[in-house]
């Protein structure tokens, strides 16, 4: 008997999860979340209820704010049960970032994706996009010249070529992405990498293949 295995992004709301497992079919239950709600009282009572139905919760932990993490992750957990049977994602709970990387991984392996809260909807299946498309090619240019300390100017500089516009967005894009966070020193806001992105051109280079 084919096994359908239900993946949820899973953040601080268990209503979402049970939104999801009263409406959408499934044998087996995986929630993604960041290491933090393990200890929870509405993560342990989700284990608990899916328990007592005789079933078994499998947690994959991320940190949520860390996009190329949560991709890998999701990307791992989809590929490892789509190997024993179908698989069908709920994106509702969690981090924009975990959600966002969730719905990309959904679309590159061609798997039913949902967002349940108090309506369920079924989310388009986009097949083929790839972990680069989230990334725009100004992202991958600055990426490739990204510095500890960096500030606007100093990436201006560096990309002669960009224009200060997208030169913005695109360090709001990576800022969301959780490739680098601004810090205040002494007035003027540096970028430094965050602690899963250490090693930026690394990044760059995979987005470049």
């Amino acid at each position: 008997m084919s096994v359908r295995t239900l993946i949820c992004t899973f953040g601080f709301n268990e209503k979402k999860i049970f939104a999801a497992m009263r409406s959408i079919r499934y044998n087996r239950l995986v929630l993604v979340a960041g290491k933090d709600v393990l200890e929870l009282k509405e993560y342990k009572l989700m284990v608990a209820l899916e328990g007592k139905g005789g079933g078994t919760v499998e947690t994959v932990t991320v940190d949520p704010f860390d996009f190329a993490e949560c991709y890998n992750r999701m990307n791992g957990a989809i590929r490892k049960h789509m190997a024993g049977g179908e698989v069908v994602l709920n994106i509702s709970g969690g981090t924009k970032i975990l959600a966002d990387a969730a719905i990309l991984a959904a679309f590159q392996n061609g798997v039913e994706a949902y967002h349940c809260d108090e309506t369920t909807i079924k989310l388009p299946v986009m097949r083929g996009v790839r972990f680069e498309d989230a990334f725009s090619e100004d992202d991958v240019r600055i990426m490739k010249k990204f510095e500890e300390g960096d500030t606007v100017k100093s990436l201006a500089i560096k990309l002669s070529g960009v224009s200060d516009a997208s030169l913005r967005k695109s360090l709001k894009n990576l800022e969301k992405l959780g490739v680098i966070v601004p810090v205040l020193e002494k007035g003027e806001a540096r970028y430094h990498s965050t602690p899963g992105h250490r090693n930026i051109a690394v990044l760059a280079e995979r987005c470049t293949r």
